[in-house]
């Protein structure tokens, strides 16, 4: 961080996204720009500083205050009432000190159709200048409850996915913007809902438009007829949540995949040209040397 660059912006509110692995160095940053500027509001967000929103406010007094959940909807009023009457108790998902005392608001809802959002202002950010991939949003929610995992905490197991049509039109968007083909379509479960996949893949092959795209997808939700369609419809990359080679291990962390099966998917996407990667976890509590 580059406390002069940091100064110059004369900002009222500082906002951090946050997830687990990154959230120490976040705090670190929160409690730098208090320091710098201590008029300043800081806000977290984010799956980390969600789910540890009480906790976090009643550690750190540097930071002001957690917004929790999807906040599209909500940070434009936060910010309102920032500006307004300060009438903090009016902002669903938002996690705020009365006194001393930490207080949370009662969540908000989801947001149930993803296509009225607005495209990212990739414009103003300037990071898809010179880049050979772009990253989209397919989709929020996972229906199933991995013990380790924030995501159905902050999506609340809410699946939803963008319309074909809505990731088209971004996807040409990007491309005549910026000459870019590839993408990385973000959702942690994509294959869920396999009809809504096919419907995806057709939609790829009707355009024309030879994208090519990446996604992620568990061993259980996906077999060799899915996995050849979604190769025809650009498909080049699939992150594979795994997690555990172990059938007693997959039982306690609630993930309740078939290692043996997940072999077999992962050597079929890679003869058909498909990218995988693995995901895996080591160090949960319960693991033994033993399988």
């Amino acid at each position: 961080m580059q406390p002069g660059r940091l100064l110059a912006t004369e900002a009222e509110v500082y906002g951090f996204a946050s997830i687990c692995s990154s959230y120490p160095l976040t705090i670190r940053i929160a409690r730098a720009v208090k320091a710098l500027r201590p008029e300043s509001t800081t806000l977290l967000g984010g799956p980390q500083a969600s789910v540890v929103d009480l906790q976090t406010l009643a550690a750190f007094p540097f930071v002001d205050l957690v917004l929790r959940g999807e906040a599209e909807r909500t940070l434009p009023l936060l910010l309102d009432e920032l500006e307004g009457e300060r009438r903090l108790d009016r902002v669903l998902g938002l996690t705020y000190r009365m006194g001393a005392r930490p207080q949370r608001n009662a969540k908000a809802p989801v947001i149930e159709d993803l296509d009225l959002l607005p495209s990212p202002a990739y414009h103003l950010t300037g990071e898809l200048r010179g880049a050979d991939r772009a990253f989209l949003e397919l989709g929020r929610g996972c229906p199933f409850a991995c013990t380790f995992c924030s995501t159905n905490d902050f999506f609340r197991r809410n699946f939803r996915l963008r319309s074909p049509q809505r990731l088209l039109c971004d996807m040409r968007r990007i491309a005549g913007a910026y000459s870019i083909r590839d993408f990385e379509l973000v959702h942690d479960m994509f294959t869920v809902d396999r009809r809504r996949v096919a419907a995806f893949c057709e939609a790829m092959i009707g355009s024309g438009e030879a994208f090519t795209w990446s996604c992620s997808a568990r061993t259980d939700c996906i077999d060799e007829e899915l996995l050849e369609l979604m190769f025809r419809g650009g498909c080049r990359g699939i992150f594979f949540g795994v997690e555990a080679g172990s059938e007693r291990m997959q039982k306690i962390i609630d993930k309740h995949l078939d290692p043996k099966r997940a072999e077999e998917i992962i050597d079929a996407t890679e003869r058909l040209g498909i990218r995988s990667t693995v995901s895996l976890i080591t160090g949960f509590p319960e693991e033994t040397w033993r399988i």
